[in-house]
């Protein structure tokens, strides 16, 4: 080897220096690259599963609100007594336009014991028609066949008839103790048209959409979950195309529900890749700077105050040191020089021992200051714009797997329904319902129009909370059926007790009560179910200003 080719202990030692930085900075890439990615792809799994169960969710309530009215429809008396005698005028009186319109129903079928279609009412544009029920009966037929007992069976869920996807409920026809004879089957259904579609969009929160199963997606499929009922395609990298399918009750895919979602987590992730690249590279540089100083000063100038003493220790450029013996006297000074100027190995220890504590004092005040700071930020501090859960519906800060839950909201209710920062004049409402689902949904729904909405699941449970805070709620929303106190026996207490609090019922259509006898009660407003969060809302705001 050449001398020019020989490095000095200076550049070995900041080579090695800096060989071990990059190392280290190459780990850390490498190590935060892998988390994020594996953590980025678990949150935007449980932001789809948060999607899906919302669509799941609005499919129970409807397929709920099917089977509640057809079992008061097949539990009538006149309907039990229709099927024995085919003569009495039942559709003319019970399955009116109006009576299909305000249960939100499409179609109104009868099947007899054996399963065959007996007869039925359509609802087209207002308007009630025959026609198209015989080919309608032929798709439910199979669900009102009688079992291997001779009984038949209640049954609910999607079909393909021939006018599209729809939802149904049957149930048997009994007479109203439920004790006699089944005579058939009464089944009432429900078209997916665009009308329901968009009031699926309203429940959801989501712009969804719905379309024909298989259809050829331009993408990479990512996920294809048939166990948690989903399907998702990268469409590219910065949206996904969401598929949750609507099967009948033989779990056959009839149709999907589509929903392309805005990837904000990968557009965060990235942005803190970026933030963090720059800070390590930082990091690095500074430490380099910092090390190769303290090397300088505490190494190699001690070194060189070494060598240059008398002369008998050289640093021949500044790699190693010659001792020039010319005879046993120079070899005793040269070696009195030495002792006098280069620090003994007990001495060299202690050095060492020093620059190694300082070195870690330096190490973890980086830790606190530096780069690894950046790698373990706080991983709840909000974005720069609002986290939209509804159409991914979220976004989400740098370290996405170490947030409670994933957090996913609904995407900001008040800019999406019109409602200002100001909570309306009738803002506390005590709603009061038996059923868990149907309170949850109404509550999601209210809250999001920015009511305070407090629940009871019963009438007795509504009035100790009034009589708690007398004046804490300004309307008072109350279903009408209900174990072991009614909405209307309810309302009659709360107009005796409370005469200035306003009182709204909701009711089925077989209840038997009508508006009038309602409002004789004291009651502001009576709807019938299922309402629309817009119908409940406008009843609201009329009954906060009587």
């Amino acid at each position: 080897m050449t001398r020019a080719a020989r490095l000095s202990l200076r550049a070995k030692t900041w080579l090695i220096l800096f060989a071990g930085l990059l190392m280290l900075a190459a780990l850390l890439t490498i190590s935060a690259q892998s988390i994020t990615r594996s953590t980025t792809e678990r949150l935007e799994k449980r932001q789809l599963v948060e999607l899906v169960r919302r669509i799941r969710a609005v499919e129970r309530v409807e397929l709920d609100s099917l089977e509640r009215s057809s079992a008061e429809f097949a539990a009538w008396t006149e309907t039990y007594e229709f099927m024995g005698d085919p003569t009495r005028p039942y559709l003319e009186k019970n399955v009116t336009a109006t009576s299909l319109e305000n249960l939100q129903l499409d179609a109104l079928l009868l099947f007899d014991q054996y399963g065959q279609l007996r007869t039925g009412r359509l609802h087209h544009d207002n308007e009630l028609t025959t026609s198209g029920v015989v080919r309608l009966g032929d798709s439910l037929k199979r669900f009102a066949q009688p079992s291997a007992t001779g009984s038949a069976r209640p049954a609910r869920g999607a079909f393909a008839g021939p006018n599209g996807v729809a939802l149904f409920a049957m149930r048997p026809i009994t007479d109203s103790s439920g004790t006699g004879p089944t005579r058939g089957m009464l089944a009432q259904l429900r078209w997916l048209d665009e009308p329901q579609v968009e009031r699926w969009r309203d429940l959801t929160d989501l712009e969804l959409a719905l379309r024909k199963p298989k259809m050829i997606i331009a993408g990479r499929a990512l996920v294809s979950e048939t166990a948690t009922d989903y399907v998702v395609t990268e469409i590219d990298d910065r949206s996904l195309l969401l598929q949750v399918p609507l099967r009948d009750s033989d779990g056959t895919t009839i149709a999907e529900w589509e929903l392309t979602i805005a990837r904000e987590v990968q557009g965060q992730s990235r942005q803190a890749w970026r933030i963090f690249l720059i800070i390590m590279i930082g990091g690095v540089l500074f430490t380099g700077a910092l090390m190769g100083w303290l090397i300088q000063a505490f190494v190699i100038r001690r070194l060189n105050a070494g060598g240059s003493a008398g002369g008998a220790v050289n640093l021949v450029d500044d790699r190693s040191p010659r001792i020039s013996l010319v005879g046993p006297l120079q070899s005793q000074q040269a070696g009195a020089e030495l002792d006098g100027n280069i620090p003994s190995t007990e001495q060299s220890e202690l050095l060492r021992a020093g620059a190694e504590a300082e070195r870690d004092r330096l190490h973890r005040e980086l830790q606190l200051n530096g780069p690894f700071n950046a790698a373990n930020s706080d991983p709840d501090r909000p974005a720069d714009s609002p986290r939209r859960l509804g159409r991914i519906q979220s976004s989400a800060t740098s370290w996405p797997h170490e947030r409670a839950e994933a957090k996913v909201e609904p995407a900001l209710p008040n800019a999406l329904h019109g409602v200002g920062l100001i909570r309306p004049a009738a803002s506390r409402l005590l709603l009061v319902d038996d059923d868990a689902l149907v309170r949850e949904t109404l509550e999601t729904a209210l809250r999001r129009r920015n009511f305070a909405i407090t629940c009871a699941s019963s009438g007795a449970e509504a009035l100790e909370l009034i009589r708690a805070g007398r004046d804490a709620y300004d309307i008072v929303i109350t279903d009408q059926k209900m174990p072991g106190m009614t909405g209307s026996e309810l309302g009659e207490i709360l107009v005796r007790e409370w005469p200035k609090l306003p009182i709204i019922l909701l009711t089925g259509f077989a209840s038997g009560l009508d508006e009038a006898s309602v409002k004789a009660i004291g009651f502001d407003a009576m709807l019938m179910k299922p309402v629309t969060i817009d119908e409940l809302i406008r009843a609201v705001r009329a009954a906060s200003h009587r």
